[in-house]
């Protein structure tokens, strides 16, 4: 455990309109006997990577998952801030989230992303080296708890992982030196995470929120914050948490959950994500003023268990309704749209679900969502393909690209290739799993009056806009074809 018992906190902490479908009742019997320890490491041997979203779903206040929360911490002794949503629902319960506390550890996780945000400009170097000063090492030398050498030169990416599974503190205070105190706050008041800052001067606290965090976490879940290789770097080491007391501890060993502790005198806080059955939701319990440390550690755990229960235990059918269009995206298709890019990456829907063949289909602004009639996965269809060809248009193929050319990637499959800034968009908002592949070079095109430099995909249209990429409106001109 990380807890500092006679050290100042600033030592320890250191130096830091939707429609649903379905009936929602919170059947939760008793919770039965405690689950087995959590092993050090949240993945499971031979776990599958865990999914890396494109988005979430708008936050929606669940009555049933607000009953939860409030049963366990609404008359809990101490203080208690909470925030818990589903990523690709919105099932969303908090309390106290806007409530500051102290973050203990939790600071970690604003470091490690300023780190990773300076990783992807190219400033820092994660294969670089640091090294430990006695500074740095005072408080864990004073403690008995310092595991470095003073002097020794440390691999970046060594000391991130030891800040964040361990939550060795000397580690953390050399990357937020490495980092800056300054650039970390700048940046979360750029995300808009207000009530959070590092306070390293000695004359205050670490603080947060129960709602920054659990938002921070569902910005990493979907790739919001930070390119999506960075974003996996932070779920990557997060899962290897060995620190798994308080919220893992009410999850089913399989179940893998990558997230962040902290802990100091009276004071126990866990935040993260959790990769349950039926989808991943994020977490955040803080809790501080805790005289009966044992409390804390079985409320949190049942809690835990008890939100797990709610969120993989029933059949939830949602379903939005868009007045913008007046159509409603049903359950089948909802959970996609919102986990896969959303109103950016398909607009809003245009029709309604329409049968079409063995298909059941859906046409959406720049996009169709398409599922087999008799059950089975969401998939997109491919639009970009089916337009040229309505339109009598073949394109001559691309040369190959240069190989090592890292601003343009060329594609066999189609002898089409993309390079900036569509290649960026494309990585970045989903690849060929959303877009599929090229099949034209870039053409210059006239729309509305503009001309635009534009490149067909196979379930796309990118258009330059200056300098935004955006994506056409290939769904509205497919489905007027149709009608």
């Amino acid at each position: 455990m990380q807890i500092r018992k006679s050290a100042p906190a600033w030592l320890a902490a250191p130096v830091s309109v939707i429609l649903l479908l379905g009936v929602l009742v919170p059947a939760l019997g008793p919770l039965g006997a405690a689950p087995p320890i959590h092993p050090a490491g949240s993945r499971a041997a031979g776990a599958p990577p865990t999914p890396l979203l494109y988005s979430s779903a708008p936050d929606y206040p669940d009555a049933g998952l607000q009953g939860i929360v409030d049963s366990f911490v609404a008359d809990a002794p101490g203080d208690w801030a909470v925030a818990i949503k589903k990523l690709d629902t919105g099932q969303y319960a908090e309390f106290n989230s806007h409530t500051q506390a102290e973050t203990a550890s939790l600071y970690k996780v604003f470091v490690l992303y300023e780190v990773m945000r300076q990783h992807a400009l190219g400033k820092i170097d994660l294969d670089g080296t640091a090294t430990i000063t006695s500074e740095n090492a005072a408080y864990d030398e004073s403690i008995g708890e310092l595991n470095w050498e003073i002097g020794a030169r440390v691999k970046i990416s060594t000391l991130i992982d030891r800040m964040i599974t361990v939550s060795d503190n000397t580690a953390a205070i050399t990357l937020a030196g490495l980092a800056g105190v300054d650039n970390i706050n700048a940046s979360l008041q750029r995300l808009g995470l207000r009530d959070s800052a590092l306070n390293f001067s000695g004359n205050g606290d670490n603080m947060t929120t129960a709602a920054d965090m659990s938002r921070l976490m569902e910005w990493i879940a979907t790739s919001q914050v930070l390119d999506r290789d960075s974003c996996r770097y932070i779920l990557d080491v997060m899962l290897k948490q060995e620190l798994n007391d308080l919220l893992p501890q009410g999850l089913p060993l399989e179940v893998q959950m990558a997230h962040k502790t902290g802990s100091l005198f009276q004071l126990r806080h866990d935040a993260g994500i959790v990769y349950g059955p039926s989808g991943p939701y994020v977490i955040t319990v803080l809790s501080w003023n805790q005289t009966d440390s044992v409390a804390t550690y079985t409320v949190i755990p049942k809690m835990s268990a008890a939100v797990y229960k709610y969120f993989n235990s029933r059949d939830f059918q949602p379903a939005r309704y868009f007045p913008e269009t007046r159509q409603v995206v049903g359950p089948a298709f909802l959970l996609y749209y919102n986990s896969h890019g959303g109103p950016a990456t398909f607009g809003l829907p245009i029709a309604p679900e329409t049968p079409q063949g063995d298909r059941v289909v859906q046409y959406f602004e720049r996009a169709r969502l398409e599922r087999p009639a008799a059950g089975g996965p969401v998939a997109l269809g491919l639009i970009g393909r089916e337009l040229t060809a309505a339109q009598g248009r073949a394109f001559p193929p691309t040369a190959q690209a240069n190989p090592n050319d890292a601003n343009t990637q060329w594609f066999a499959a189609t002898q089409q290739a993309i390079g900036q800034p569509f290649l960026g968009y494309w990585r970045q908002h989903g690849g060929e799993e959303i877009f599929g592949l090229p099949i034209s070079p870039v053409v210059v095109e006239d729309h509305n009056g503009q001309q635009l430099r534009v490149q067909y995909f196979e379930r796309a249209r990118f258009e330059l806009h200056g300098d935004t990429v955006s994506l056409g409106l290939v769904g509205s001109e497919v489905y007027a074809l149709r009608k």
